[in-house]
């Protein structure tokens, strides 16, 4: 199946006292309020990236989205501080918050995305990822899915929409094979270090007889579990929100 998105940005005339503009990307539900326009571009061209893969694996993908680009992102949760994010998807707000492009060279500066050196590429992927987490909620038919099943499709989707280059950079970065089974594919893995967690899901994913129908998989069924007292959604999802670190 072939997907094709325009990626031109219409500016509306929607103007905020930041001087923030409300954008709508062309052929797609997304719209884009972002200070830079090149931002809100990249931001449109990583909703299509994201929708052009999912599509291709047979997600439903005409969800209504919202992009907001701010200078910084902050997760906050009772039991720890804030911390910066470089995306997060706002289920109560039902918004995609992603850090700009300017907000994410400064953090990569402090600790590189992927371990990679900064390229614009890695706000696009941003995007992707936060929007393959909305898309993805609204074609799940379990009623509490999993936050690693709803990490491992997001991190594929970031992935693999990145140039080859870029993917093979942090590939060479981070030197660990693929899960081996779904048992692996655990919040340890993942609150151990995102990167990792990413990777293996990519390389599983990557393998014969996974691909597409086990991604179709974690939409009806739970996922493969080593932790069953984590049975319990408060106890199998140990931390909080669902955003991209600032890996």
């Amino acid at each position: 199946m072939r997907f094709l998105l325009c990626l031109t940005v219409l500016a509306a005339t929607f103007a905020a006292p930041a001087a923030a503009a409300e954008r709508r990307c062309v052929g797609t539900n997304t719209t884009v309020t972002a200070e830079s326009a090149y931002d809100a571009y990249l931001a449109c061209a990583g909703a299509a990236d994201a929708l052009a893969f999912l599509a291709q694996h047979g997600f439903t993908v005409d969800t209504v989205m919202r992009v907001d680009i701010r200078d910084t992102v902050f997760v906050h949760a009772e039991e720890k501080p804030s911390f910066r994010v470089l995306g997060q998807y706002d289920t109560d707000e039902d918004v995609i918050l992603v850090t700009s492009i300017a907000g994410q060279r400064k953090m990569a500066a402090e600790k590189p995305i992927f371990g990679s050196p900064y390229d614009d590429a890695l706000f696009r992927s941003v995007v992707a990822h936060e929007v393959a987490h909305a898309i993805v909620e609204d074609n799940f038919e379990l009623i509490k899915p999993s936050r690693m099943a709803h990490e491992y499709i997001a991190y594929i989707v970031q992935l693999a929409t990145l140039p080859r280059h870029l993917r093979y950079q942090i590939f060479d970065h981070h030197q660990v094979p693929a899960f081996d089974s779904e048992w692996e594919i655990n919040p340890m893995v993942y609150g151990f270090d995102p990167d990792v967690f990413a990777v293996k899901s990519y390389l599983h994913y990557r393998r014969p007889a996974v691909g597409t129908a086990f991604l179709q998989s974690l939409l009806y069924r739970e996922l493969v579990s080593i932790f069953p007292l984590w049975g319990h959604p408060a106890a199998q999802d140990p931390l909080d929100g669902e955003q991209t670190t600032s890996n």
